[in-house]
Parts: C-alpha cells; structure tokens; sequence
C-alpha cells in the first residue's frame, strides 16, 4: 500500500488558528538547565518562551544573535513539544504536519519528529527539511540508540522546500513508514521504536563546519547584526491509525472500508482487508490472508505456506518464504513469490510476475515457481530486472535472450524450452552453460522477448 493508513480517530490536532503563543496546554519546549542543557543542540540555544502563531500559521524562529550569548558564538531557535506522549498500546499511530522553509538561506535545519530519550538509548522517527539540499527532505530513525547513532535517507520533493509539503509519519507495530504529500517515500521494518514518543518541531543551525552547516550562516554578536529565518508550520495531527496486530495463537482479522495495516503475528491466521486499499502482513506460520473486496491492496504472506488472494484493484501480492499460493484476481497486480515452490495466478487484466533472486525459483522442482495463468494476450510480464544476469562482472547486468537455442557458456544468456505440454525458463548467471534458476509456465508458449522486463 503506498497511499496513507486510514485514522479511526483524531488523537491530538491544532491548526494554530490563534495569534499569539501557541497553547502552553498543549505544547511545551526542553527547558534549560545548567547541566545537561536538553535545549541547546547543534549550535542553538532554544528559547525559553513557546513560539508565537499568526493567520493560522506557527512561527518557528532562528535568529543568528542570541542575546543570552555574550561572545556571539551560538544561533537561538524555538521548538515546540507535544506534553501528550503517544504509544503503540491501541495500534498504529500517525503524525503529520504541513510545513516549509519561509527564506531560502543555506546551513538551517527545519525537523518534525518524535522522540523518547534517554539519550543513550532513544526512540526517534524524523523528517529533517535540510536547507543545504532544498529539494529534498531526509528520513530517519532510531530505536534504543545514541544520538550519534542514525539511519538517514533523503527523497526528492515537488518543487522546493520553501513550498508547503504534508510530512506523514505513520508508525506501525512492525514497520515505520514516511509519506510526503501523499505517497509513500520509505518504509522501515528492521528498526521499530516501541517507547512512548511526544511529537517535536524545531528549528536550528548546526555550526557551519557540519555537512549540514554553511559558512554563509554564523552566529553574530550584536542585534544590529541580527538575521532571523522562519521553519513555518501550517498545521500538526495526531491519528490512531486503522491497524490491527495478531497474537501467537490463530487470529481472524477483520479490516475496515479504510486503508488498514494488518499483521498476523505469529500462528495460522486468517486475515481480511474489507473495502479501502490494505496491507495485510501473515507473519510465521502458515497463513491464509485474504483480500475480499476492491482496493489497491498489499499482502505480505512472509513465514509458511500462505495463501493470498488479491481481490478487485492494483494488489501486490509477496508470499514470502514457503510455499505460497498468490492469485491476484482481477486488476494489474504485481506478485512476487519470494523463496519456495510458489504457484502465481495474476487472474484478469496485465499482471507482472516478479522474481528478485535465482534462489527464489531454482532448477530444482522443490524450490521452482510456477506461473499457472500466464496471458501475453492481457499484457502479462515476468519481471528478471531485480536480478544480476552476469555474476563476472560488476553491477545489475540485464539477461540476454537467446529464444530456445542452447547456452553458449556466455553468463547472462536466457533461454527456454517446451516439455510435455509445459514451458520453461532458464537464466545462466555465472557462464558454465548449466541453468542457475528456472521458471515454469503451465501452458505452451513460443515466448519473445516482449514476455520479460529484462
């Protein structure tokens, strides 16, 4: 599912539609104290006042002067802080806001986040506007880690910075993903935090020897030097998303007309995603996560011997290891089997039958995939571009097709055949001549290279 999780409720909201400083009920900011000073980082010292709005718009200020820094070393931002904390407890939880940069001057970071410290080991999900690369915002996440810690991703936005853009955190039991205007950026499962983060937003300057700091923004030691740059935040909301987790025993998951996120967990699960365009996840075990209904739909069979069906829509459909039935039934779906001996049925319309690794369909008919409906009439395709055809030389080398002639020992040769009324695909990847991985289609075909995205 690349579209946002669907919300059940509204748990947090302002549109910040009162001038003056914004509600000291519902926000507050990281309070100085002579040791450990949590409000000064980077190069900045945070105010000690909540940020003013005005016209329906947060103002979060940097100036280069700060005037409790008598030798002009320091710059002084502002930050606002959620007093409520938000947790996993219910299920799935969104943060957004719509914010930009208001100058364009280098060397200024501009964050919306969540954090739980203690420092050493904190929980953190971020989106940084980075003044120095305006195009682009950067993603990133830490789970019971240093601060110095971090796994940082950038991605193109629409126009710059400088322009309003909705920054969507949506934070799942089991995956965290960044969404930006809409869609869908990135997704993390490895590194899930699982403490009870507030919701932040700051703006500050790194010193200008950071990759993130410029020479053209320093700290001066006078107010008449002064130069004040505005992170604008138009509007923030927390939402419980509609998501539900399974436990170790056998679950039957019922989605909802909205976009879920569901996860079977652990056990021999039953999973149903209604209306809306949904993510269901099985987990271990062998699981049958069924789609009933329309929606662009995502199902993630992992562990076990899965049976997934797409329903009505644009699904994707990833079985996972085992051996996996994927049928994604009406609409342009793309199935993926992962590792085992998967049988794929992409039902009506133009499907695309993607395989990632020669060891997700091996010569050997144990751990072979099988492709039972495949119509080049509807457009079908079978995706090899994931997969380096030539292990003798650097990078993703594409295949060569060779028709149904024999291997020339010549790595990155694909070839088929027709047997007993079936058709068969061979790739050599490393040059001896000797099949690597193979593919097997139900039918007869006299297959072209038009069959493949090579």
């Amino acid at each position: 599912m690349s579209t946002p999780t669907g919300a059940t409720k509204t748990l947090f909201a302002d549109n910040f539609s009162t001038n003056g400083k914004i509600d000291s009920t519902k926000w507050d900011f990281n309070h100085w104290t002579q040791d450990n000073n949590k409000s000064f980082y980077g190069n900045t010292q945070q105010r000690q006042v909540l940020p003013s709005a005005s016209d329906g718009v947060l103002h979060l200020l940097l100036d280069t002067y700060n005037p409790s820094d008598p030798k002009g070393k320091t710059f002084l931002g502002s930050e606002a802080i959620t007093k409520q904390t938000f947790s996993l407890s219910n299920g799935g939880i969104a943060f957004e806001a719509k914010a930009r940069f208001v100058e364009e001057q280098r060397g200024i970071i501009g964050g919306f986040f969540t954090f739980a410290g203690p420092a050493e080991h904190h929980d953190e999900i971020d989106f940084e506007a980075l003044s120095n690369t305006n195009t682009k915002i950067q993603t990133n996440i830490y789970h019971d880690e240093g601060l110095w810690e971090g796994h940082p991703q950038s991605f193109p936005v629409t126009g710059s910075l400088t322009d309003f853009h909705t920054y969507r955190i949506e934070w799942l039991p089991n995956a965290v993903r960044w969404l930006v205007d809409g869609k869908l950026v990135r997704t993390e499962t490895k590194l899930v935090p699982d403490k009870a983060m507030a919701m932040h937003l700051n703006i500050w300057g790194p010193p200008s020897d950071w990759p993130t700091g410029d020479s053209s923004l320093v700290p001066v030691g006078s107010a008449g030097q002064n130069k004040q740059y505005r992170f604008d935040v138009d509007s923030v909301k927390v939402e419980q998303l509609s998501s539900a987790l399974g436990t170790d025993g056998a679950d039957r998951l019922m989605g909802t007309a909205k976009n879920d996120w569901i996860d079977g967990g652990h056990g021999h699960d039953r999973l149903y995603g209604g209306h809306g365009n949904d993510t269901l996840s099985g987990g271990s075990a062998n699981d049958a996560p069924w789609w009933l209904g329309a929606g662009n739909d995502t199902l993630h069979g992992q562990n076990g011997n899965d049976k997934l069906s797409g329903g009505g829509g644009d699904d994707g459909l990833l079985g996972g290891a085992g051996n996996d039935t994927l049928y994604g039934d009406a609409g342009r779906d793309k199935l993926t089997g992962g590792a085992g001996a998967d049988n794929l049925r992409g039902g009506s319309e133009a499907d695309t039958f993607s395989f990632t690794s020669i060891r997700h369909s091996t010569v050997d008919a144990a751990n072979r995939d099988t492709i039972g409906d495949f119509s080049r009439k509807q457009g079908d395709k079978i995706n090899l571009s994931a997969i380096d055809a030539n292990l003798l030389r650097k990078g993703n080398q594409a295949f060569s097709f060779i028709k149904q002639s024999e291997f020339h020992q010549k790595a990155g040769e694909l070839r088929y055949e027709k047997v007993a009324g079936k058709t068969y695909i061979y790739g050599d990847v490393d040059g001896d001549g000797v099949s690597d991985f193979s593919i097997e289609l139900k039918s007869l075909h006299t297959i072209s290279k038009s069959y493949f995205i090579l």
